[in-house]
């Protein structure tokens, strides 16, 4: 019997791509093959994020596409949206409804529903294992793993539903955290991003060992690869996260932060547990002890209780604060929680204060891309190429780069020149080619 072939569309962070990767294992455990794309698949999988609005339409929009594109496959929704709103209507698009993020008890009822679809005996009837260890990165050729070392939230956000649909926070074990990066070491990753829901909550040991403790014991023991700490929270242990990232050159020295504002009358109505002060002096404090840090944050446009003038201050604090870029989301009701329920401001003002600050992005990612010219440093190669046959890749501080080279470049790390490319994009020079190549 040929493998069944699955298909993985990924909605939302890393965490849905930790995830996603979870389940591909899971399946090819089972004997299924993983699919670049849904056409042509026995089983299509939506993993949903719920974040917005937007994000259930989306995943009731890929589930209807997948219908039309293949409408023979078996067609299962995963992930954030079934959990938080079980009644949503996109649940009857979808064949099987898999809440939650259990990636064994998902892969036996995926391969349960498609024997009984198939009318075969069961899942033994199935294929054996095959392929690769990594089915979902091979599959979409990504080139750097997603670890995921925790998730869940205890926040009280007006404008967040992720408390409601990952529940509160839960930590894995180092010993389980070091295995699985190891494995993907091994499997010729070189880069590996730490994700979670709200990382700073990461325990273990009951409550003797926090973030900044893992990333030491990884740094200690992990094989030689570059780790990357992906979004934080701004909160309690921030520091000590800094004091591991400008102690050790294994840690990427880039920083994103789920900031959301820069006025405090904002962060207090969004229910946000510090103030702008206290962040300013961690950024402050990373770009002074991390040479050529990046540091991105996320920052919410047009909150209901966002004035003009709380918008000028936000504008006015980010302007002198020594950031990378902006993650600019033009604020949009989440139905379910506290802050859908207040008035709204107009659909122009939003737009207009959002392309202010993205004006602002876009300038000071310039300058930082500037800034790196002229400078030597490791540059990971995607498996694409760009409108010009280029390689692309990411520096640690997250800056992507251009460089001509052959194939097998692609997943490694390459030692770059950095050069000013056309638009200001920075083009790469290999020095030396892929380290320890």
């Amino acid at each position: 019997m040929s493998p069944p072939a699955a298909h993985i569309a990924t909605h939302g962070c890393r965490t849905n791509t930790a995830d996603s990767s979870s389940l591909a294992q899971a399946l090819s455990r089972l004997g299924f093959r993983i699919h670049p794309d849904s056409g042509g698949a026995d089983v299509v999988i939506v993993n949903s994020c719920t974040v917005t609005a937007g994000a259930d339409r989306d995943a009731g929009k890929a589930l209807r596409r997948a219908r039309r594109e293949s409408p023979d496959a078996l067609l299962v929704l995963a992930g954030c949206l079934p959990v938080a709103f079980p009644d949503h209507p996109a649940l009857a698009e979808a064949d099987l409804v898999l809440p939650g993020a259990d990636a064994e008890e998902g892969a036996r009822r995926i391969a349960a529903a498609l024997e009984e679809r198939r009318s075969c005996s069961g899942p033994d009837s199935l294929p054996p294992p095959h392929g690769a260890i990594f089915p979902l990165e091979e599959a979409l050729h990504l080139s750097r793993f997603n670890l995921k070392i925790q998730e869940g939230c205890a926040g009280n956000c007006a404008y967040c539903i992720v408390p409601t649909s990952r529940g509160m926070p839960k930590s894995r074990e180092p010993a389980e955290i070091l295995a699985e990066l190891e494995r993907a070491v091994a499997a010729g990753f070189e880069e590996v991003v730490l994700a979670g829901t709200n990382l700073l909550t990461y325990r273990w040991n009951g409550s003797a060992g926090d973030l900044a403790d893992l990333m030491r014991l990884l740094d200690a023991k992990a094989p030689p690869c570059r780790i990357r700490v992906s979004s934080l929270e701004p909160l309690a242990g921030m520091e000590r996260v800094v004091d591991v990232l400008s102690s050790s050159q294994r840690w990427c020295r880039h920083l994103h932060l789920s900031l959301q504002h820069a006025d405090d009358e904002v962060l207090a109505a969004m229910g946000r547990p510090y103030r702008f002060d206290a962040v300013a002096s961690l950024v402050d404090d990373a770009c002074r002890r991390i040479p050529a840090v990046s540091v991105g944050m996320d920052v919410i446009v047009g909150f209901p209780t966002e004035t003009e003038a709380q918008f000028q201050r936000c504008l006015t604090r980010l302007e002198v604060l020594p950031f990378a870029y902006l993650h600019v989301f033009a604020w949009s009701p989440r139905p379910g929680t506290r802050a859908a329920a207040l008035p709204q401001l107009e659909a122009g003002v939003v737009k207009e204060r959002s392309a202010v600050l993205r004006r602002l992005s876009t300038a000071r990612r310039q300058a930082f891309s500037a800034s790196l010219v002229g400078e030597e440093m490791g540059v990971l190669v995607e498996r694409r190429r760009d409108e010009a046959g280029r390689l692309v890749g990411l520096t640690d501080n997250y800056v992507q780069v251009a460089l001509d080279g052959p194939e097998d470049w692609m997943r490694r790390l390459v030692r770059c020149r950095l050069e000013r490319g056309p638009g200001g994009r920075l083009t790469g020079r290999s020095a030396t080619g892929p380290l320890g190549g």
